[in-house]
């Protein structure tokens, strides 16, 4: 669990830190005070991407702003481990943004970024990412979720692969030699080339791409099952909710040979069309809502809950594996009646670390919190009670 986090001229928070309790947290406040901000900064420092921004260069606060450097809760922000050369004076205008955190087992998270690169360390050291993502896991929800029901194809790619990189962190080591094998082909077939020209990076990429496959296959057979356990915790009686994975080439979850047989067939096809036709980049994740395509016949709040939904039985797949994360959900409550949302809660309320989102105090009046916290322009009061 997370303990703590520092934030210095990252989107519009004051520079300060929060210290973060177990249990629930119910972060309210109005539009723009600075609620879903504190959830991406928690979720940037675990991660180093953004939950809602493609570039981090976004998540700098505004351009020619300048910001004390005393925090919000009256403490003077801890530098990350490593200087980058800005200094520590008041009133300092900066161009990036600095993260850190302390979890409750003393592990170090640094975050830097300084417009164009970001740097991460660990216990002041710099480490993979993939031994990085491993310190602090975490499971959010934002409307940008939704995506995963109604949005292309390549959202629901994302969405599995966050789930195998969760569940296996060294993954991530995966999917850049796949990314890799298919910008170098992309870049041969624009350039044009001969059928024998692509038969080594084939090969390479069918070797990464088998291996890719495989764990996105397992991850989705795994998240049907853990699915079923949450709906039924949750009593939400929404109807069936049907899972499926398609691989591109069909049968590629299987091994590598079968991936290299159809990259060799349709060699002229991809040569004519100078585009990689076949691979992870083309797969598919079909989610059918009560025997018809969830984004045809599902309405606002059954999106919302079965969004929720595949959540948690994300972060059941977490339990299983001894994981813990810390749980982010944004606006949790909006378009949700208050069956669902309670049904809901039935398993987001054992989380042993949550920070949900509210400018609605009233709706979660039913809910247990260990802490509520108060957003005013990007500063936060906190207060250690109960919420019922």
């Amino acid at each position: 669990m997370l303990a703590r986090i520092e934030f210095r001229t990252f989107r519009n928070l004051e520079p300060g830190s929060l210290e973060l309790p177990a249990g629930g947290t119910l972060v309210l406040g109005e539009n723009g005070a600075g609620k879903t901000s504190l959830l991406e900064a928690i979720y940037t420092l675990s991660t180093s991407r953004s939950f809602r921004a493609r570039k981090l260069v976004d998540c700098i606060a505004r351009p020619g702003v300048r910001r004390h450097s005393n925090g919000p809760l009256g403490s003077e922000v801890a530098p990350p481990t490593v200087d980058e050369g800005a200094g520590d004076g008041e009133d300092e205008e900066v161009s990036g943004f600095r993260l850190a955190g302390e979890t409750r087992d003393r592990q170090r998270l640094d975050l830097y970024f300084d417009g164009e690169q970001r740097r991460r360390r660990l216990n002041g050291e710099k480490v993979p990412l993939s031994r990085y993502l491993g310190v602090q896991p975490v499971i959010a929800w934002t409307v940008s979720d939704l995506d995963v029901l109604i949005g292309p194809p390549a959202a629901r790619r994302r969405f599995m692969d966050r789930g195998v990189v969760a569940l296996r962190p060294s993954s991530i080591d995966g999917i850049a030699r796949y990314r890799r094998a298919l910008a170098e082909k992309r870049s041969l077939l624009q350039q044009g080339c001969r059928a024998r020209d692509l038969e080594p990076w084939n090969l390479v990429l069918a070797a990464a791409a088998a291996g890719l496959m495989e764990r996105r296959f397992d991850y989705v057979r795994r998240l049907e099952r853990t699915l079923d356990t949450v709906a039924e915790l949750c009593e939400l009686d929404l109807g069936s909710i049907d899972l499926a994975y398609r691989p591109s080439p069909k049968g590629g979850e299987t091994g590598e040979e079968v991936i290299i047989d159809r990259l060799e067939a349709e060699a002229e096809r991809e040569i004519a069309a100078q585009v990689p036709l076949y691979g992870p980049h083309r797969d598919e994740l079909r989610i059918r809502f009560r025997g018809a395509p969830v984004r045809d016949v599902a309405s606002a709040g059954e999106r919302k809950a079965i969004g929720l939904l595949l959540t948690a039985a994300h972060a059941l797949l977490l339990e299983e594996a001894d994981i813990e994360p810390v749980f982010l959900l944004d606006d949790v409550d909006t378009e949700l009646d208050e069956k669902r949302l309670l049904g809901l809660w039935r398993y987001f309320g054992r989380a042993g670390q949550l920070l949900a989102t509210s400018n609605r105090p009233f709706v979660f009046r039913e809910l247990p919190f260990n802490q509520r916290i108060h957003a005013v322009a990007g500063t936060f009061e906190s207060t250690r009670q109960g919420l019922r």
